[in-house]
């Protein structure tokens, strides 16, 4: 096969070098992907099926010039009954 529309078992990922983590399933969703300044590693972050969580990223953006990452979770900002803000998170990349 060409591997275009190829089903791969799940469970064959896990044998193979570089695969993705078993965190990362048929019910992942990536919103936010970039290459981490002055490295060879592509960063993904979002959501995996499967996962109790009750915040989700709604967003995010970079500062190349700081090397900082901002995501914002989607109701985790709450501070009340009945609020549900986003909460903005920063990190600083560092290779």
């Amino acid at each position: 096969m060409n591997g275009v529309g190829e089903y791969i078992d799940p469970e064959a990922l896990q044998d193979q070098q570089g695969s993705a983590s078993a965190l990362w399933n048929s019910l992942s969703r990536g919103i936010y992907g970039f290459i981490i300044p002055d490295t060879r590693t592509f960063a993904v972050f979002g959501s995996s099926g499967g996962v109790d969580c009750n915040h989700s990223i709604i967003g995010g953006t970079s500062n190349p010039a700081d090397q900082v990452l901002y995501l914002a979770l989607d109701r985790a900002g709450q501070v009340g009954d009945y609020d549900r803000p986003p909460l903005i998170l920063a990190f600083k990349l560092a290779p």
